[in-house]
């Protein structure tokens, strides 16, 4: 029983049901004298669920840097996720969570700095020269809301001066070569296999 318990939360854990696993992993822990190990992957797992709130509140909320030097938790928990479906074989889903692990990654980044991507602050921009604040502008959606994804969050960390950015700028045209494998494969926007 112990043994289904702690199964089922790794699983869990591994299809990105978070609140599930966790919840297996505290039964899993009440019932006594838990490998060091397991604690450890409990904490782990809070470290998660935390960084996923902060993605899901976004500007919301008050956060602090405790919790913001935490929340990136997710992105790494997403890179290791990443290697085991390598392993197993499976590039396209590597590809994938490779690809969300980038683009979280510049959402924490942004988060950092008070912009969350999904509801973009333009008065945060207001250091931007103009023909780039219109650029930004144009990113508004039907509901008026500025939303950014993965090119445009890194490029804006550039032009505000962050070092993420900085990086991003110097492996820009590398990482566009490996997104359009991503982009056209047949868990994004195409039907082409991804090979090892």
């Amino acid at each position: 029983d112990r043994l289904l318990l702690l199964t089922g939360a790794f699983s869990d854990w591994d299809n990105f049901r978070y609140e599930m696993a966790y919840e297996k992993l505290q039964k899993y822990l009440k019932l006594g004298n838990p490998p060091k190990d397991i604690v450890a992957y409990k904490m782990a797992l809070e470290y998660v669920l935390k960084g996923k709130q902060l993605l899901k509140e976004g500007d919301e909320r008050q956060n602090t840097n405790k919790d913001l030097g935490q929340a990136p938790f997710l992105v790494y928990d997403l890179l290791w996720n990443a290697e085991r479906k390598a392993r197993a074989e499976r590039y396209a889903d590597a590809v994938a969570r490779l690809y969300r692990a980038e683009e979280m990654y510049a959402q924490f980044a942004l988060l950092r700095i008070g912009i969350f991507t999904s509801n973009v602050d333009m008065e945060k921009l207001a250091s931007l020269p103009e023909q780039r604040r219109s650029y930004y502008e144009k990113r508004r959606n039907e509901k008026g809301i500025v939303q950014i994804g993965l090119q445009d969050s890194y490029d804006l960390l550039a032009e505000l001066d962050h070092p993420v950015g900085h990086i991003w700028q110097e492996y820009r045209s590398k990482l566009m070569d490996l997104l359009i494998i991503r982009n056209y494969s047949i868990l994004a926007h195409g039907v082409n296999p991804v090979s090892k």
